[in-house]
């Protein structure tokens, strides 16, 4: 255990103990209190002695102080909470590396509970919004430290690289990552073809969809079209063209057969077969 990361061993060993780890280094540096307003004294007071009459100049000076210590304070908040942002990002940044690291003592000492444990920490600090330089940070570690068979965070780390490509590829470190791991470099390769892949079968169920509606359409019209033609064509048989009775038509059946070729149709009055029509 002698070469094993020491806080990944920690952390294994007190998820022996409890089920569960902490993947947050807590330092002291990293303080996310920001504080709005201008420092005060021991009193309580802003440190301006107060006066209790002033003159017209006294006033414009001090609504210009009040004026400069209100921007003052707005740019140390601004800087603050730039600061905190910095700190949160730093404190992800860790949280990945921890998990990735537990994870790979985990799948060496195949504690199996604990390597789902830390995949499953991982994917849900890495749902949160990246920043290139993290992903620089937390990728080559996931692939020095898991085989080529495991798929768990490398999977993770190629779904944030898909997503994240249009900012990676003009980046000259991730060039120098992908260049530098040819195994890398081929899951990339690889989940680039797969995409493209999914965009073709994509764009073939849209072509077979296109091409199912202009089928419908052509057949829509063919049947317009015959429908007219039947308006046409149906007022002649509306009555018999030798009795001009109203035409309705009579089932008849040879008596000496009962097949479906000795049934004919005629005219109910004058027995004028319906073929002769």
């Amino acid at each position: 255990m002698s070469e094993d990361d020491p806080d990944a061993l920690e952390r294994a060993l007190r998820y022996l103990y409890t089920a569960g780890y902490d993947d947050i280094d807590h330092t002291e540096g990293d303080d996310l209190s920001i504080s709005g307003g201008a420092k005060e004294d021991d009193s309580g007071n802003p440190g301006v002695e107060p006066q209790n009459t002033l003159s017209t100049d006294d006033a414009d000076q001090s609504s210009n102080l009040s004026t400069i210590e209100s921007s003052t304070a707005e740019l140390a908040r601004a800087a603050a909470l730039s600061e905190a942002d910095k700190v949160l990002d730093r404190v992800m940044v860790s949280a990945l590396l921890n998990n990735v690291l537990v994870y790979a003592l985990a799948d060496k000492y195949n504690i199996q509970n604990l390597k789902e444990l830390s995949k499953a920490k991982f994917e849900i600090r890495s749902s949160e919004e990246w920043q290139v330089q993290d992903i620089l940070a937390v990728l080559p570690l996931v692939y020095e430290t898991t085989p080529t068979t495991d798929r768990g965070l490398r999977d993770v780390m190629l779904n944030v690289c898909s997503s994240q490509m249009d900012r990676l590829v003009s980046n000259e470190k991730f060039r120098e990552i992908v260049h530098n791991g040819a195994e890398l470099a081929f899951d990339l390769l690889a989940r680039t073809q797969s995409t493209c892949d999914e965009f073709k079968r994509e764009n073939s169920s849209l072509h077979t969809s296109l091409r199912t509606v202009i089928e419908l359409k052509a057949e829509i019209e063919w049947l317009g079209a015959e429908t007219q033609t039947l308006q046409k064509v149906i007022p002649k048989y509306l009555t018999c063209r030798y009795c001009r009775a109203k035409l309705s038509l009579l089932v008849k059946r040879d008596s000496s057969s009962a097949t479906e070729k000795d049934i004919s149709l005629a005219c109910a009055r004058c027995q004028h077969p319906y073929t002769d029509y």
